[in-house]
């Protein structure tokens, strides 16, 4: 298993992110799937092929929107996934 993760700060409409991508050479999954994998109790392979409850990226998707960020995944099936977190930079007080 590989994982790469890599990181940076962009500006959307003035406004300064964290930008964190993930990249795997995993299962991947079907892009026509990037939005269903982030809901909750969703699973694309059975439980006696891969482990799981559907519960991960729920998870990580609820985390995400409390920071008001935002994930986004896209997959070539086989092959990888790549998962994306956007969030807010902090303001200095």
């Amino acid at each position: 298993p590989q994982i790469l993760i890599t990181s940076a700060t962009i500006t959307k409409n003035g406004n300064g992110y964290a930008e964190i991508k993930l990249t795997d050479n995993g299962i991947g999954f079907e892009q026509e799937y990037a939005e269903r994998i982030f809901d909750t109790f969703a699973r694309l392979n059975s439980k006696d092929k891969f482990e799981g409850t559907g519960l991960g990226l729920a998870l990580c998707k609820k985390i995400t929107q409390r920071h008001h960020g935002t994930i986004v995944a896209y997959g070539v099936n086989q092959v990888s996934a790549t998962f994306i977190v956007t969030i807010p930079l902090l303001s200095a007080r």
